[in-house]
């Protein structure tokens, strides 16, 4: 599965899965677990899994590098 990378000032909906730009987030994957509007600049990222970060008006939970069901 492709996975978009992260984009400045868009709205994201619950659900929607993204990358960081960089290789600074380890590769995982991040979850949007509330839904808003991005922030102009990309957030520093949680490299655990089960992390979130507050992007924003978003809300972003870490994730593992691939997407499954059972992970969402």
């Amino acid at each position: 599965m492709a996975v978009a990378a992260w984009a400045a000032s868009t709205a994201f909906v619950v659900g929607d899965i993204r990358r960081a730009t960089t290789e600074q987030a380890s590769g995982l994957w991040f979850r949007c677990t509330t839904a808003g509007t991005s922030a102009s600049s990309e957030p520093s990222w949680p490299t655990d899994i089960g992390s979130t970060i507050t992007d924003n008006t978003c809300v972003w939970t870490a994730s593992a590098r691939q997407h499954t069901a059972r992970q969402f």
